[in-house]
């Protein structure tokens, strides 16, 4: 049976919101905003941010686009997808149709069309599709400029394709026949880049470099500029709201050649903006933390008017029998009783003044909780107890001015933390943090601490320690350090006699190691994949998280192989994986950035049937080490039910380099392999002759396409 998992509880239901300036638009009183979960529709009428409606939508949603009573809203990869949802009834929107593309997630309407970017395998070019804004059937298509992936809208009928330090305007109007208007050097520009024209002429180009005004009428002529990077611009008449380094500016630009400041609002080091426009003097705009506020133009001041939160963002949860502990951005702590998982029930939130810093982490009732002290500008590290019916407790607490990694706990050993190449061991005493031993570290500035037994890994930039005796406060010591190719926050987890380290971020590898013996770890295998990672111990199942989450069947590790079984894919990038069981049954504690849901799932290896595992393989090969070759040898005490076998040869990250298949003319018939002893030479070389590189290797003899015996060898030169 294969991997099999149902959704039964999603809970703790927050927003975020992406970077990008196309992800608020205003249609009258309605305000329309896309968030990672869906479309959100806001009555703005008033001085108030008042939720109409919401939908949810498959897949990360990115851009928006609004055209009579339809939005448009992108999706990025894998889901590729361009919703169009009817808005004419707000009270009842729905999704009325789809398009799939491949590529960037740039839309925009102009008129009655609505263009969207793609990617065409045909021509491998950039091309733009421009449909009927409401029938979205395909009118023409014509590639991008200068094979660029993105023309942006600049204004009603006309396009801007950058290239280099070349700006191109087109006339759009015609999608048959878009005509080059004008074009001029700007100089470099860097991501983010928007524009917008005003006063018809005045052709305003926000960058990483700044903000720069042309007259496009008058030769290109440079009216003025504001130097520095500028991530979102919006103008209304003669207002001009800037975000950059952590502050909204208002701009007074009556007069374009003497522009003036008239009001700023400063963000706290935690927030920035996502997005920002400008409407009827007032301001919206879309937060990192998982806000939508609102200022209004009052004279010379920006005033708050509303905000629009929830949880924020969630960033941590910490499980406890059946109550789950959740850090968010805007909400401090939040504790919910998951006893029916049909009805989770929120208990009570702690510290909503404080920003949460590292992972949640601890054993049992007791657990570590980093969190910023914004306006004291302090670090706190709280030490809490969570009790039967789901309230925190506060046991002791330390304070820092300057940042260091999370607190750990280590039950009955003590409370662990790295911080400028030490390592601080403390005990709790009278609801006190003792300090009661030190070690100097070699490299660690900061660290992921993780224990086993009487040992702590801890993980850093590049290197991983291994730190003895953890126990003991005065013969605590640094045993060994290696290198690692790791970099930011990383995961660590144990199965058996092994260890597994990965990387939080996509894209990086996981590693494999042997820790027979816990003071000498052996790395014997890689795979091509990262994230948060967490082991079911019981069903012998790997859970890695990122953009996606990934299984594994981990039964077969000694082998070096690792199979993948299943890839889900979730609403925004995983923060925390939770295997557990209750009643018999499997559960999968999944939390992202907007929500915290439960998965049953259900896990039958295919195996070796009963009939495979009697045949009692023996499988050996001589020499090992060995240079330049090996002879592999199987025999199979039963051949007669037998129709095929294979030696498979895979390297330390489990892909397959050779395969020898049997029967082949010389070792059996056609129909069936001869009894007795089989054997084959392995030269070092792959499928296509090529020599392969020293190292470890794995041979793997299959029977009927069931593995029934693996073995290492090693290839020395």
């Amino acid at each position: 049976m294969a991997f099999e998992v149902d959704v039964v509880s999603s809970f703790s239901l927050s927003e975020r919101y992406g970077y990008d300036n196309y992800t608020l638009g205003i249609e009258g009183n309605t305000l329309f905003s896309v968030s990672t979960r869906g479309l959100q529709v806001f009555d703005i009428s008033g001085n108030q941010l008042i939720c109409l409606n919401e939908i949810n939508l498959e897949g990360q949603t990115r851009s928006l686009s609004l055209s009579n009573n339809y939005v448009y809203v992108s999706a990025v990869p894998p889901v590729n997808r361009l919703y169009q949802i009817d808005v004419s009834n707000i009270s009842n929107i729905n999704i009325s149709d789809t398009l799939s593309y491949s590529g960037v997630h740039i839309q925009f309407i102009d008129g009655n069309h609505l263009f969207v970017h793609g990617w065409s395998g045909e021509t491998d070019s950039w091309i733009i599709n421009v449909y009927d804004a409401n029938s979205l059937q395909l009118i023409t298509q014509f590639p991008v400029p200068y094979n660029v992936n993105i023309m942006r809208k600049a204004a009603d009928g006309m396009g801007i394709v950058k290239i280099g330090d070349m700006a191109h305007l087109y006339d759009i109007s015609d999608p048959n026949n878009i005509q080059l208007i004008s074009e001029h050097v700007i100089g470099e520009t860097y991501f983010p880049n928007y524009c917008q024209l005003i006063q018809n002429s005045i052709l305003v180009y926000g960058d990483g470099l700044g903000l720069r005004f042309y007259d496009i009428n008058n030769n290109w002529q440079l009216i003025n500029s504001l130097n520095y990077s500028v991530e979102f611009f919006s103008i209304e008449n003669n207002n001009l709201v800037v975000y950059h380094d952590h502050k909204i500016q208002l701009y007074d630009i009556a007069d374009l050649a003497s522009i003036s400041l008239v009001d700023s609002i400063l963000f706290s080091y935690f927030d920035s903006v996502q997005c920002l426009t400008l409407n009827d003097n007032k301001i919206y705009y879309t937060s990192h933390l998982g806000s939508l506020e609102m200022y209004e133009i009052i004279g010379s001041q920006l005033i708050q008017q509303d905000s629009y939160r929830n949880y924020g963002a969630l960033t941590s949860a910490y499980l406890d029998n059946d109550k789950v502990v959740i850090s968010t951005t805007l909400n401090g702590l939040t504790t919910w009783d998951i006893e029916d998982f049909s009805n989770p029930a929120l208990i009570e939130s702690y510290f909503i003044d404080y920003f949460p810093g590292e992972n949640l982490n601890g054993e049992n009732e007791i657990f570590n909780y980093k969190c910023y002290d914004i306006e004291e500008m302090l670090i706190r590290y709280k030490v809490l107890e969570l009790d039967e019916s789901g309230n925190i407790t506060e046991l002791a607490e330390l304070t820092t001015f300057d940042s260091g990694g999370a607190l750990y706990y280590k039950e009955g050993v003590g409370f662990f933390k790295v911080h400028n190449q030490i390592l601080y061991k403390y005990e709790l005493n009278n609801n006190t943090l003792d300090e009661v031993a030190t070690l100097s570290l070699p490299t660690a500035e900061w660290g992921e601490i993780y224990f086993h037994g009487d040992i702590a890994y801890i993980l850093s930039a590049f290197k991983v320690s291994v730190i003895n005796n953890i126990s003991s406060n005065e013969n605590i010591e640094v045993y060994d350090q290696f290198d690692l190719d790791i970099f930011g926050p990383s995961t660590l987890d144990f199965f058996e006699n092994y260890m597994i380290i990965s990387e939080q971020a996509d894209s990086k590898d996981c590693f494999f190691f042997d820790i027979s013996v816990p003071l000498n770890p052996i790395l014997i295998s890689t795979i091509e994949n990262s994230g948060l990672i967490a082991i079911d111990q019981e069903n012998e199942l790997m859970f890695m998280g990122s953009s996606s989450f990934t299984i594994y069947d981990i039964s077969t590790i000694e082998t070096g192989i690792i199979p993948e079984l299943d890839t889900i894919y979730n609403w925004f990038y995983c923060e925390q994986l939770i295997p557990f069981t209750r009643n018999g049954l499997n559960y999968l504690l999944f939390l992202d950035g907007t929500a915290c849901e439960i998965y049953q799932y259900e896990y039958e290896p295919n195996g070796i049937n009963d009939e495979i595992i009697s045949i009692s393989p023996y499988l050996s090969n001589h020499p090992n080490p060995f240079n330049p070759s090996t002879e592999i040898s199987f025999q199979i005490s039963d051949y007669s039910e037998i129709e095929s076998a294979e030696i498979v040869i895979y390297n330390i990250k489990g892909q397959k380099v050779k395969v020898f298949t049997f029967p082949n003319g010389s070792l059996g018939t056609s129909d069936q392999l001869s009894s007795g002893q089989h054997s084959i030479t392995w030269d070092g070389t792959d499928q296509n002759n090529q020599v392969v590189s020293s190292g470890v290797y794995f041979y793997q003899l299959e029977v009927d396409g069931k593995a029934v015996a693996n073995k290492k060898c090693l290839l020395l030169k």
